[in-house]
């Protein structure tokens, strides 16, 4: 309504044109009075023009505090931002559960999808992104592979970190039919494309040729070589026996130069062709006294790979 003719009219509520019966149930009658009619109660009611506006029955409430809406504007943003004090709460708590509690909570329909999406938000502005996670490990890889023994046959290749919590840290995996040159140098390959060549990359690994080939041939001299001493110790019984055996463990062990010089003389008085034997078939380092100390990792086993494996 203009301005000027909103001042020349006011309203009132309450009773029906004639004034006298009271509005019908459900219903509300409202009217518009000149303005100079209202103020001049002498006027006669018959030269009064009225204006009657019916109004139906207002219908049910529908606003957001009592209906489900649908939550097409609830972003990924603001999910992840109501949803951390819960997952922080509960951090095993699954995506559905979540997308409940939400709806529940503020009343609306959201999507799963977008659920989860806010879900992984809040989960790397909690504890970090994988990425980030993954500088906090240390430069040593566990690589080994096992069988596949379910529906499908193969190999499950697999290279395994330590994070700053002595935790196992899965990096990769892969499936192919068996152990041959030519698969574990494809796996490496890959590997390599996701890690780069970290400053003191070391990789573990036990005896097996098809995984030596694969590691020499993609990361050459980029990174430090480490056997599984297990694998080393069991390939040296079967050559070796009597009072030597007792100075191999320790010697892996050694953490000195002097130490290790000292074990590895003992070894060479009690078995002079242990010495050869070691130098030809176990070229790799598998003593602490020999591990590079930007690597920061002492185990002499291939354990972490195994672990995983089973």
């Amino acid at each position: 309504m203009p301005e000027e003719e909103e001042k020349e009219h006011f309203m009132t509520v309450g009773c029906d044109p004639d004034g006298d019966e009271p509005t019908g149930v459900g219903e509300e009658w409202r009217y518009f009075k000149p303005v100079d009619a209202a103020v001049n109660d002498t006027q006669p009611a018959e030269n009064i023009e009225v204006e009657v506006v019916k109004l139906s029955k207002l219908d049910d409430h529908t606003c957001p505090s009592s209906a489900t809406m649908k939550g097409h504007q609830a972003s990924t943003a603001w999910i992840s931002q109501r949803a951390k004090q819960i997952i922080e709460d509960d951090p095993t708590l699954s995506s559905k559960k979540l997308q409940r509690r939400l709806e529940k909570h503020y009343n609306i329909e959201l999507s799963y999808f977008k659920v989860w999406s806010g879900k992984k938000s809040a989960m790397d502005d909690i504890h970090g992104t994988w990425e980030e996670s993954f500088t906090m490990c240390r430069p040593y890889l566990c690589v080994d592979s096992t069988h596949l023994t379910g529906k499908y046959n193969g190999q499950l290749a697999t290279a395994t970190a330590i994070d700053g919590h002595n935790w196992m840290y899965p990096v990769a995996y892969g499936i192919f039919d068996k152990e041959t040159n030519a698969n574990w140098a494809w796996f490496m390959a890959n590997l390599k494309k996701a890690i780069g060549t970290p400053p003191g990359l070391t990789i573990h690994t036990d005896a097996c040729k098809g995984l030596a080939y694969g590691v020499n041939k993609v990361f050459k001299g980029d990174a430090k070589r480490r056997e599984c001493f297990r694998h080393l110790m069991a390939n040296f019984r079967n050559k070796f026996s009597g009072e030597v055996l007792k100075y191999m463990w320790p010697l892996a062990w050694a953490c000195t130069a002097r130490r290790h010089d000292a074990l590895l003389e003992k070894i060479g008085t009690e078995c002079p062709k242990a010495i050869p034997f070691l130098d030809n078939h176990h070229k790799l380092i598998w003593s602490r006294s020999k591990f590079s100390k930007e690597c920061k990792v002492g185990y002499v086993n291939n354990n972490i790979s195994e672990c995983f494996n089973n």
